[in-house]
């Protein structure tokens, strides 16, 4: 009787042991994970761009993104409209300006 008894507690002994090594797996676990994505984070900040910056160090500084286009060697705008004409250029270039 009592080895059976023994038996029994050495049973739930060994489960409770699997129990807690399971768990600090588990801990274990959402430690490394945790670990992990603090250094993604820190990763992310590192490439941030710090202003103020150099122009020339901006990553799309030598490349730009937008294509220029070829300036005209005609000017077909009448001469009373010249003035309104760069007003209106002018206000793009400082306030950029919708494509139509």
């Amino acid at each position: 009787m009592e080895t059976r008894k023994r038996l029994r507690e050495e049973d739930v002994g060994d489960d409770e042991n699997k129990r807690r090594e399971l768990e600090e797996l588990r801990m274990e676990r959402k430690r490394l994970q945790k670990e992990a994505r603090a250094a993604a984070r820190a990763a992310r900040r590192a490439e941030q761009i710090k202003y103020p910056i150099e122009d020339l160090d901006l990553p799309d500084a030598l490349n730009p993104p937008v294509s220029f286009p070829k300036p005209s060697s005609t000017f077909d705008v009448p001469a009373e409209l010249v003035t309104d004409v760069l007003a209106a250029w002018s206000f793009c270039q400082c306030f950029g300006c919708v494509a139509a």
